[in-house]
């Protein structure tokens, strides 16, 4: 008995594939090409691997600013330390890449004023142009590490730790006065204070 469930199934698999057709059917050419390419795609590998963010290093961007001025003829040193004499110190505290709805748009310094003889000198213009002065060598450097998304920079001034005022610009003007591309009258008209 057990041998005829083993016999029955088999005699009927038998049958089956006796009524079948063993010639095979063509494939049309369209479907054959259209299956071959699919599994040419499957193997590709992908050319194009997204390149990883690039993190700007805002401590780097703030030494630079915080170097003293450089130039050729090295009096450079001597006008900083003049200025600190009979005008103010700024010191650059803080680069800050600040988003908006999830995109970094403003690139923000922060940058306090001490003055040397009294509390009058530190006037926000005055420091959006030291700004400027100190981004100006290291300006290839510096565009280097802003991201592609900024639309604005913003100067955050102090007068020792609190903070007074803003000034901004279009980063893109930004960009063209430190290339030389616009010159100071048509940037200045750009720049705003807060």
């Amino acid at each position: 008995m057990k041998l005829s469930f083993i016999i029955i199934p088999l005699v009927l698999l038998i049958s089956l594939n006796a009524c079948v057709d063993s010639t095979p059917t063509p494939i049309p050419t369209a479907v054959g090409t259209a299956v071959a390419s699919t599994q040419t795609a499957a193997m590709w590998t992908p050319t194009n691997t997204p390149t990883p963010t690039h993190i700007p290093n805002e401590q780097q961007i703030v030494n630079w600013l915080n170097e003293p001025l450089r130039n050729a003829d090295q009096i450079s040193t001597g006008i900083d330390q003049l200025g600190q004499t009979i005008d103010a110190k700024y010191l650059f505290l803080d680069v800050e890449f600040q988003m908006e709805d999830g995109v970094t748009t403003i690139f923000r310094v922060d940058v306090r004023c001490e003055c040397a003889i009294n509390d009058q000198c530190c006037v926000p213009e005055r420091m959006f142009v030291v700004t400027m002065i100190k981004m100006y060598p290291y300006r290839g450097q510096i565009a280097g590490e802003v991201p592609g998304t900024i639309r604005e920079m913003s100067v955050l001034c102090y007068n020792s730790t609190v903070a007074f005022a803003e000034m901004s610009a279009p980063w893109q003007d930004v960009i063209g006065f430190l290339n030389g591309s616009i010159n100071g009258w048509q940037f200045g008209f750009n720049v705003k204070r807060e």
